[in-house]
């Protein structure tokens, strides 16, 4: 019985030691595949495209009356934050994915804005990987810290807690930004047009900015996600449209609520989960 006991003992141990090299090897691959420089490229140059068609044609971000980027967040977390550029303003749409995403978001937007002031920023709702950069701890610089906020607007309801550390941090940090000068709006103060807000603000020559209502920004929502600011950016007759990760039910009431024109760009709402992008929204843009 000693022997078969040993046989099974070293059978048990080599089970073991291959479990745990898989898991090694596993992590191995995932550490070497993060992000770990600060160096940014940014190629000269851009592609754009017209239609369904790509065209070879290229034209200079310098003389872009607008141009859209989504980043890259330097680690392995899945978080948003969209830059846009226009020929007089520089906008931020959210600031994921962790606070250590900052310094990587910091050292691409000084390539592009050369005062240090975003004209406007949104915060769609209150979930790390969306605000992440606006809610640090005061030993840490936010976003809030680095840059000038002129205009900041936000959700205009949340489920987390104001014992929450990271909500705490974040409201720390908003009202150093609103003490500081920035002017503060709700998307709910902006659709109704109180407390100083329009629905509409000019981004550029001919570029609009419209704060699109919402169901659930003055309605219980399940869900975060639900509570996200929706946005469209109108530049001639070209429509991009930005929903953070606003989810199915939400969609349906953005679709009632709004006269939602066809599209060219669709930021794919919930990173492209498939809780959102709803038959009922993508019919109608």
């Amino acid at each position: 019985m000693a022997k078969k006991t040993n046989k099974l003992g070293v059978a048990l141990l080599g089970c073991l030691f291959l479990v745990i090299g898989l898991v090694a090897g596993f992590s191995a691959f995932t550490y070497m595949n993060i992000p770990k420089t600060d160096e940014v490229t940014v190629g000269e140059d851009v592609y754009y495209t017209n239609g369904d068609d790509i065209q070879n044609d290229k034209i200079s971000l310098e003389d872009a009356n607008m141009s859209v980027h989504f980043l890259e967040l330097g680690n392995k977390y899945t978080g948003d934050c969209t830059y846009i550029k226009t020929d007089t303003c520089d906008i931020l749409i959210d600031c994921g994915s962790k606070s250590n995403s900052i310094p990587y978001i910091k050292n691409y937007l000084d390539q592009y804005m050369t005062d240090g002031k975003l004209e406007y920023v949104i915060i769609t709702h209150a979930h790390q990987d969306h605000y992440a950069g606006f809610a640090t701890n005061e030993n840490v610089d936010s976003i809030f810290d680095l840059y000038e906020c002129e205009n900041i607007i936000t959700f205009s309801q949340t489920n987390q807690k104001e014992t929450s550390k990271l909500y705490k941090n974040y409201l720390r940090e908003l009202n150093d930004e609103i003490n500081n000068g920035a002017k503060h709006f709700t998307a709910l103060d902006c659709v109704n047009e109180t407390n100083g807000a329009s629905k509409e603000y000019e981004i550029g020559t001919g570029i609009t900015l419209n704060i699109l209502n919402s169901y659930y920004y003055n309605n219980k929502a399940t869900t975060e996600n639900d509570y996200s600011v929706c946005s469209l950016i109108s530049y001639g007759s070209k429509n991009f449209l930005f929903t953070g990760d606003l989810e199915e039910k939400g969609e349906e009431q953005l679709v009632v609520l709004n006269k939602l024109p066809h599209v060219d760009l669709y930021k794919a709402g919930h990173h492209g989960s498939k809780t959102s992008s709803s038959e009922t929204l993508m019919s109608v843009v």
